[in-house]
């Protein structure tokens, strides 16, 4: 973060590991990947932060009732109001089956794959100078 203790002296890279037991993560997943694709990786983080702030609204729970296209379509409303990133524009990168939306879904595949090769399957799965940190678990707080 700009302005931050480790500004200029860490870098941080995002990766997203989609978890396939919660149905809502992959076109969670595949909507930042279109932010990004459309728009930068800036704006893509600032959606994908904004997804960590409004996590309640994307629980199981929350999605049950849900088709996938009534997330998606959620989730394009939601981009547009944080990115400005035309919704219009971004849900047919959320639709499975039309080819326009290939490179969306294959850098989400890209992804995967590389995080099924050096075998993290869980979140947050962090690695320190390409070394897996086992310590920094999800049951971490604030303090």
């Amino acid at each position: 973060r700009p302005g931050g203790p480790l500004y200029g002296r860490a870098q941080f890279v995002l990766q997203l590991v989609v978890q396939p037991w919660h149905p809502q993560s992959e076109v969670m997943h595949e909507a930042v990947v279109a932010v990004r694709a459309l728009a930068g990786s800036e704006l893509a983080l600032s959606f994908a932060h904004f997804l960590w702030l409004a996590y309640a609204d994307f629980v199981d729970a929350a999605v049950v009732s849900e088709t996938r296209m009534q997330t998606a379509g959620r989730l394009a409303v939601l981009a547009e109001s944080v990115t400005g990133v035309s919704a219009a524009e971004l849900l047919p990168l959320l639709t499975h089956g039309d080819p326009s939306n290939w490179p969306t879904a294959q850098m989400l595949k890209w992804q995967v794959r590389q995080h099924r090769t050096r075998g993290v399957h869980v979140t947050p799965t962090c690695f320190v100078y390409g070394i897996e940190a086992t310590q920094i678990s999800s049951s971490w707080t604030v303090k």
